[in-house]
């Protein structure tokens, strides 16, 4: 029989994390069927054999022969869930209470106007041992609100599966290892995201270059690019349905501005580089518009007519 779940665990030489993660999973107490897919893409360290050796056969591995990079490796595998539902982790991130399926899957089918469903991430720093709970002061999102540059406080949640008659083919046409853009606009297209006002999810971070976390091995010019790529993926799907500019404001901000502190203006060159002219102009004028604004966007922007066409 179809499962109601299936959860899905991305990973990449996450051997010292990933029983920690796959443990928080078992913990969940639910009252319904799911599955578990540890999509594995091509790690060096061991991370699968852990897995079969402690776990058998209650985790399905979806073993890949070479590096897909995330983008693919998250389409193929949302595209083999059989379950009502998708749930996806990290697998070196973990869950850190025991009612976060079943709490999920009865939301979802309570309100069928919901296409996905999350809640508050706590934030744990490793290296200091700290955990700070990072609190949304909103209840549900939109792909308007994704439009008008809201911040993203949020991990993808419980979503409603419906990639196999939907094919988005898109999330892995943008970057390699950076599916953001591509998984918000997909998932915000389909309906409204609700946020659960508690810590459901606990995502660690990890500063060093062997932890395979994406900020800690791709440097902010490398971020820009993909974030441009991810944006023009889904540019390319929409027909210029929607604008993207005030979105792309607020994911470039960081990267640009962390990389001009690190090498001052001479490096503008290879910021126009990666996102060409006109969307340098445009990224210029709004953040100049902003300045004139105290810093915050102006109203006129953001009209729901000018960014949804």
């Amino acid at each position: 029989m179809r499962p109601v779940l299936s959860v899905i665990v991305f990973s990449y030489n996450h051997r010292e994390y990933i029983s920690t993660c796959l443990d928080s999973i078992f913990k969940q107490s639910v009252d319904f069927s799911y599955e578990i897919l540890l999509a594995d893409d091509a790690s060096l360290d061991n991370t699968v054999q852990i897995v079969q050796e402690k776990y058998g056969d209650r985790v399905k591995v979806l073993e890949r022969k070479e590096n897909l990079g995330l983008c693919k490796n998250m389409y193929d595998a949302f595209m083999q869930a059989q379950g009502k539902y998708i749930y996806e982790c990290s697998g070196d991130d973990y869950l850190p209470v025991e009612y976060v399926f079943s709490k999920m899957v009865k939301y979802l089918e309570d309100h069928e106007d919901v296409f996905s469903v999350t809640g508050w991430n706590e934030g744990y720093n490793v290296e200091r041992g700290t955990k700070v709970v990072c609190e949304v002061p909103y209840q549900e999102y939109t792909l308007l609100d994704f439009l008008r540059g809201e911040k993203v406080y949020f991990f993808m949640g419980m979503i409603r599966n419906t990639f196999k008659q939907d094919r988005p083919e898109y999330l892995c046409k943008g970057s390699k290892n950076n599916e953001e853009v591509q998984i918000w606009y997909y998932t915000l297209s389909k309906g409204k995201k609700a946020v659960l006002p508690e810590r459901l999810y606990t995502y660690c971070y990890r500063n060093t270059a062997t932890s395979g976390s994406y900020n800690a091995t791709h440097s902010h010019l490398e971020m820009l690019e993909d974030y441009s790529r991810g944006f023009k993926a889904v540019e390319n799907v929409t027909r210029k349905k929607y604008r993207f500019d005030i979105a792309k404001v607020r994911y470039y901000s960081g990267c640009i501005d962390y990389y001009i502190q690190n090498n001052g203006l001479k490096c503008i060159w290879n910021l126009i580089k990666v996102l060409g002219i006109s969307e340098m102009i445009s990224f210029i004028w709004i953040k100049f518009l902003m300045k004139l604004n105290h810093r915050k966007i102006p109203v006129f922007l953001l009209r729901e007519n000018r960014l949804i066409r």
